[in-house]
């Protein structure tokens, strides 16, 4: 599998083109995704273990060399041109020519990779574009197998956890599906699967060697699912579209639960036509490959099935009941949290069929002016459906500096390590005046160099509706049920020496910080410091 140099240079033009803004000095502020100015090793090692701690230890170390902000824009562009290349080597065996160019362009530019880039969900984002590479390496390892094949695929399977374990676990459902398939339909693939079985229980045992450090430790992400009930899956559900509903929505292949931007479909009547036709012509390629390699066909479409009604899922009634049973009986299912990720592979199935269609048509036309404008129709059909996606979403995010007030503060707190700091307004997302008040998480756990304590609460009935302590005494002390003497004990006893009060949100609700519970340290434009007062 190779990749044409031009079609390089074409997908480093369009990121260039899509990150724009993003690319001057500054950090860029996401829903998900804030990067701090100083990550320290104390706090990555005092994280809950997950499989992508090599990589944060990884960007810890370039810290050392770069800047923080520095690095995003890298891992930015990385994951965006990676997405398109990996789509390109996927298809090169079955769309010749410059069709399988316009494979990666759909990979690239869809709303699914609008909404999870924008959103900050770069880990989410990388899985999605290392799921083509894998596909198309198992595909080949099976079909024609040597050592160097079956070696790379099974490389490729360990190393993707380390990259996104929500995409792993698609990856390897989708894998099995398509073993499934071929035991089905070949009588000599059946055959080697009845000698070589003991290969499923020596995968799993290679994977638990390579990844014993995460999964074993009570820190690690398995104990953190399993506390995940259906709640979860209620209250990250695929949004619907109000005027045409969930099925057109995630055909269009949007669904992400929560935007804080301006998307594509916004103020554009017909919008969802686009989407039709992807999939019509998907549909028409999906027909005519069927010829060639029934195998394939079936795969694809089952994994179209699969994510149609995942994707779906709890948002419909028709397939709530399906993505219930999937979520509390199939290991690790329940992992995903957000059904809605799934929705990548059909942007993954989109990307494949319908430059096969373009090909198949092109290829029976016997002008050669009417096959560059067939080609030129196919390029202009996922650039029309993202057209906001450029130049940072038309320019909705840009870089921007953390306020030199926090800085401020920050000093003033490393002088006094000792103690926790609370940060308030109570809320996890919020919106700051350095980046136009879009909504983002709070980026104060990753900024001030102390133990952090910070609002987990994402305002959804669903997940918020057994309040941690905290919580509780926030909704206590805003509708004046303690004093400030109870105050005052409760903030000592959790050891606060400092109080971060942001002034954005409901700050000025925030009236029992008194003179008998904090002394004021520091008031900047942005934010203000107060010290505990001991008692």
């Amino acid at each position: 599998m190779r990749i044409s140099i031009k079609w390089v240079i074409v997908y480093a033009c369009i990121v260039f083109l899509i990150l724009g803004p993003m690319l001057t000095p500054g950090y860029v502020f996401f829903l998900d995704y804030v990067v701090p100015p100083h990550e320290t090793l104390f706090k990555l090692l005092a994280s809950p273990i997950t499989p992508q701690l090599p990589l944060s230890l990884f960007l810890w170390l370039c810290s050392f060399v770069f800047p923080t902000w520095i690095i995003q824009k890298f891992i930015l562009f990385g994951i965006l041109i990676g997405i398109p290349m990996s789509m390109y080597l996927a298809t090169s065996l079955i769309i010749k020519n410059s069709y399988n160019g316009l494979s990666g362009l759909i990979f690239l530019l869809n709303p699914y990779v609008y909404e999870r880039l924008f959103a900050g969900q770069w880990l989410v984002l990388a899985g999605y574009g290392f799921f083509p590479l894998f596909i198309g390496t198992l595909v080949q390892s099976i079909h024609t197998p040597t050592r160097k094949k079956v070696l790379l695929s099974t490389l490729l399977w360990l190393v993707y956890p380390l990259i996104s374990m929500h995409w792993w676990y698609i990856a390897t459902v989708s894998s099995c599906l398509y073993i499934g398939i071929l035991i089905i339909t070949d009588k000599p693939i059946r055959l080697t699967f009845k000698l070589n079985w003991w290969l499923i229980p020596l995968l799993g045992a290679i994977f638990i060697a390579v990844h014993w450090w995460w999964i074993v430790p009570s820190t690690g992400i398995a104990n953190l699912v399993s506390n995940y009930t259906v709640n979860q899956l209620a209250a990250y559900q695929t949004s619907s579209d109000p005027v045409v509903g969930i099925l057109l929505n995630v055909l269009n292949l949007y669904g992400f639960w929560q935007s804080s931007i301006l998307l594509p479909k916004d103020g554009i009547v017909w919008w969802w036509t686009i989407g039709l036709l992807i999939a019509a012509s998907s549909v028409f390629g999906a027909f005519r490959l069927f010829k060639k390699d029934q195998q394939i066909v079936m795969f694809l479409l089952s994994i179209t099935a699969f994510s149609l009604f995942i994707g779906i899922g709890y948002a419909h009634p028709i397939t709530r009941p399906f993505a219930v049973w999937v979520y509390s009986n199939i290991p690790g299912f329940r992992g995903l949290r957000e059904s809605a990720k799934i929705i990548g592979v059909l942007a993954f199935v989109y990307a494949l069929l319908m430059p096969y269609a373009v090909m198949v048509i092109s290829q029976s036309l016997s002008n050669q002016r009417w096959k560059i404008l067939i080609l030129i129709m196919g390029l202009s059909i996922p650039i029309v459906m993202t057209h906001s996606i450029f130049w940072g979403a038309s320019g909705q995010v840009t870089s921007s500096w953390y306020p030199q007030d926090w800085e401020q503060v920050n000093q003033i707190i490393k002088k006094s390590p000792s103690g926790n700091v609370l940060i308030l307004p109570w809320h996890t997302y919020m919106r700051f005046p350095m980046n136009n008040y879009r909504l983002i998480v709070d980026p104060s756990k990753g900024y001030f160099s102390s133990t952090i304590i910070s609002s987990q609460l994402l305002d959804n009935a669903f997940v918020d509706s057994n309040l941690s302590e905290w919580d509780q005494k926030m909704l206590f002390w805003l509708n004046d049920s303690e004093g400030p003497k109870q105050i005052s004990q409760y903030l000592n006893q959790q050891s606060i020496s400092y109080i971060i009060l942001h002034s954005v949100e409901d700050y000025d609700r925030y009236t029992f910080l008194t003179p008998d519970v904090v002394t004021t340290v520091y008031q900047g434009d942005t934010i203000s410091l107060y010290k505990v007062v001991d008692k």
